[in-house]
């Protein structure tokens, strides 16, 4: 409280001051670094785990894309709308004039999990998850088989394989 801040201030003008800087520093405590999200495809029908440092945003399934007459819908993987909530065979929506319909697609494409011979969507659909964390992400490729070395104050979250879309 500002009276507690201003006993012992010797003037009005010393008080305001305290209190000033007082609330500059609450407000500095409130801003924090810019916050990135994260989208990790495991490529199995279990979740992925996140980074540390990163929270759970949401969990599903891994979409690629879907196409049907005059329409063709892709997402990158890098992209967090490629992690859907729930597996839908249509995931396609349109909307006119306040009017939303669900698209047919004639064919949508989900990540594999890898398990031979399942045949449940939660089994053989690759799960995902999008994280949230603070700070800047960096990507480094390497076009040889060694791993690339992370610059200088970023460590490494995970390795893997470069994909070309």
């Amino acid at each position: 409280s500002s009276s507690g801040l201003c006993a012992g201030a010797e003037s009005l003008s010393k008080c305001l001051q305290l209190v000033k800087q007082e609330n500059e520093l609450y407000i500095q405590s409130l801003v924090k670094k810019p916050s990135v999200q994260l989208v990790i495809h495991s490529l199995s029908s279990k979740v992925p785990q996140f980074p540390s440092g990163f929270t759970t945003e949401y969990t599903g399934f891994s979409f690629i894309f879907a196409q049907g007459v005059r329409f063709l819908l892709s997402k990158s993987l890098t992209d967090t709308d490629s992690c859907m909530r729930q597996f839908v065979k249509n995931p396609i929506v349109s909307c006119s004039k306040g009017r939303c319909q669900s698209k047919f697609a004639d064919e949508s494409y989900w990540l594999s999990s890898g398990v031979p011979g399942s045949f449940s969507v939660n089994n053989s659909i690759s799960k995902c998850a999008v994280c949230k964390g603070h700070g800047q992400l960096k990507v480094v490729h390497s076009f040889a088989t060694k791993k690339p070395n992370c610059p200088g104050n970023y460590s490494s979250l995970w390795s893997g394989y470069s994909l070309l879309e």
